[in-house]
């Protein structure tokens, strides 16, 4: 909706964040395996700060997703014709409910 197209339009954001506000973790598509492996290394860097005066460093990385259009659109039925609109136009409509792009 208006919310999503406002922060970008990206699927599945995630953050993690710190008590002091520091960013953890930010990804655009959330895996959970990646949010997994960024909350014990994040946990891991605090145990291992307290003994080795490990200091946080930046890191920034790019991830591959398989695209998954047929599988989302299918699954966006269940939130009606607009959700599947406003991620992928009238073709998405026409893909979810054959020519008349409605349900």
């Amino acid at each position: 909706g208006s919310c999503h197209k406002a922060f970008g339009t990206l699927p599945n954001m995630t953050w993690l964040i710190g008590r002091g506000g520091l960013i953890l973790y930010k990804a655009a598509w959330t895996r959970p395996d990646d949010v997994v492996a960024a909350l014990n290394e994040s946990w891991g860097g605090y145990q291992r700060r307290r003994e080795d005066s490990l200091m946080p460093a930046y890191s920034e990385r790019m991830i591959w997703r398989a695209g998954e259009d047929d599988r989302f659109i299918e699954l966006s039925k269940r939130a009606g014709p607009q959700a599947i609109e406003e991620m992928f136009g009238k073709d998405g409509l026409k893909q979810a409910y054959g020519d008349k792009g409605k349900p």
